[in-house]
């Protein structure tokens, strides 16, 4: 499923007013693709696929949590957003703990 440039702003300003990041990146990418067989000099299988990968990136204190989703629908879109959210917070918390590599 692929969206219009106006759902996908639209899907995007949902997420970046619901988000409590410091800030936020959303990145709404689709591919099709298609493929024919060919066996003993005639077509024997077709098919075709598409894909709509979001992603939400989310930055808290200087850290980043990015999370990716297949998945268009608005509940696994506001999961995303909350897990992307609490990686970055994870992130900003071990980077205040003095916690080596953060």
């Amino acid at each position: 499923m692929f969206f219009s440039a106006s759902e996908a702003r639209q899907i995007s300003d949902r997420l970046i007013d619901a988000s409590h990041a410091d800030s936020c990146t959303i990145s709404i990418e689709g591919a099709e693709d298609t493929h024919l067989r060919f066996a003993q000099n005639s077509a024997t299988t077709n098919g075709s696929h598409s894909l709509v990968r979001t992603t939400i990136e989310s930055n808290i204190g200087g850290r980043a949590g990015s999370v990716t989703v297949t998945g268009s629908d608005e509940d696994q879109l506001k999961a995303a957003q909350v897990r992307s959210e609490a990686i970055a917070r994870l992130g900003a918390c071990l980077l205040n703990l003095g916690v080596a590599g953060f």
